[in-house]
């Protein structure tokens, strides 16, 4: 029996939720970014390990980031807005795919397009009555699969309960910071 649909290996997802319903206590995955100013608006961030379940995993990828020239960049990378909306948008799509293949629904394509609109006094401390943060955010999702309606009705209501990044969109973070200046 093939048990890969939409790429996702059911085998051993079912495995790895089995692991995690058994073992409450170590259910716990923890993710760290860190970011070093390139001058300008420019930015590279460095993710070095994840830790899932009680272990740590190695990696080494980049993400870059960079203003456009009307705001002050160089235009060098995506935004950090544009590229908060595509982490949305990654870990939305993750979220289908996985749901759609328990499901046994064949996934043929998927795109979803987000769409946010800063006002840019908040942005600018020029009114500290206005937000500098979103306070909409739309976003399409266009799903080609083999789904009945009510399955990807189904599908789309759990990815909205469930996507990480989703949540943290519609729901307020509690951020905890810490400055440490260095060196005069």
């Amino acid at each position: 029996m093939n048990t890969l649909l939409n790429g996702i290996d059911l085998a051993a997802l079912a495995q790895f939720e089995e692991g995690i319903s058994h073992n409450p206590t170590n259910a716990k995955a923890k993710f760290g970014v860190q970011t070093r100013w390139e001058g300008q608006t420019r930015t590279v961030a460095t993710l070095k390990s994840y830790d899932l379940c009680g272990k740590t995993y190695e990696r080494d990828f980049k993400i870059e980031a960079d203003e456009p020239n009307e705001l002050l960049g160089r235009n060098t990378a995506p935004n950090p807005q544009e590229l908060l909306m595509a982490a949305l948008n990654a870990c939305m799509s993750v979220g289908y795919v996985v749901t759609a293949a328990t499901k046994g629904v064949t996934v043929r394509s998927l795109e979803i397009e987000t769409m946010g609109e800063l006002d840019l006094r908040g942005l600018l401390g020029l009114d500290e009555n206005v937000n500098p943060g979103y306070d909409e955010v739309h976003y399409t999702v266009r799903i080609d699969a083999d789904g009945t309606p009510e399955q990807m009705e189904e599908i789309h209501q759990t990815v909205i309960r469930t996507s990480p990044n989703f949540s943290s969109f519609s729901k307020a973070i509690r951020m905890v910071p810490t400055l440490v200046v260095v060196g005069k």
